[in-house]
């Protein structure tokens, strides 16, 4: 019988990685549409999305789920997702290593924690700074906390638990970007892609709290609490 890794929070870090490292994004439109096919399956299925971050060969994602219906909405859009990726390259065979891992997160610290690891990886990955990768929901956060009501919609994530969590958007920001004990990162050589804005991103996002001005510097943190093969 299946093990079910159910939390009494209803909230889960989940993650699902490429075959072999295999690259699941070739592009822009390859995002767009993983992140079209997330918000349709999930909503269908009740469940939310609370943070996300598209990386090259994986994808985070924090989601609630109090009807059980995770497996469904991941197991919905990793295979459609895979198939139309397939089609479009040419491609055969999986694309996703298994199904995905997920760990329940049982408590708010356990939350915070991991938006925060979401929205790092980029940076601990040495890809970009947090504040400057499109592919994150990092900037719909802060653009909730401005209370732009209609940039809030054109997201893909619920903003409110993470209004709740952090209180401020300045809460937010320093909890984001600092280590886990509280002091400021360890400095790491890091070469930053010059990315391209989101087509769709509004600018007031990118130039959040003067983000773009910023000399943040490169931490790296990994968690604790190890993922659960679904």
């Amino acid at each position: 019988m299946q093990r079910v890794w159910r939390t009494v929070t209803g909230f889960y870090h989940v993650c699902a990685c490429g075959v072999g490292k295999q690259l699941i994004f070739e592009g822009d439109e390859d995002r767009w549409e993983f992140l079209e096919l997330m918000r349709e399956c999930c909503c269908e299925e009740g469940v939310t999305v609370i943070a996300w971050c598209l990386m090259g060969n994986h994808v985070h994602l924090v989601l609630t789920d109090y009807e059980d219906r995770m497996s469904a909405a991941m197991h919905r859009l990793l295979l459609t997702y895979a198939r139309r990726f397939n089609k479009r390259t040419g491609r055969t065979g999986h694309l996703f290593q298994n199904r995905f891992d997920r760990r329940s997160l049982d408590t708010d610290w356990q939350v915070m924690e991991a938006i925060r690891s979401v929205h790092a990886d980029p940076q601990e990955a040495g890809v970009s700074l947090i504040e400057r990768y499109p592919w994150s929901s990092f900037a719909e956060h802060l653009c909730a906390y401005d209370g732009d009501a209609a940039d809030v919609a054109r997201g893909f994530s619920d903003p409110s638990c993470v209004l709740e969590l952090f209180g401020s958007a300045e809460g937010f920001i320093a909890y984001s970007l600092s280590a886990p004990d509280g002091s400021e990162p360890a400095l790491c050589d890091m070469k930053e892609t010059e990315w391209e804005p989101r087509g769709a991103l509004p600018t007031s996002w990118r130039s959040a709290s003067g983000f773009r001005s910023m000399g943040l510097k490169l931490h790296r943190r990994r968690s604790a609490i190890p993922l659960l093969l679904d």
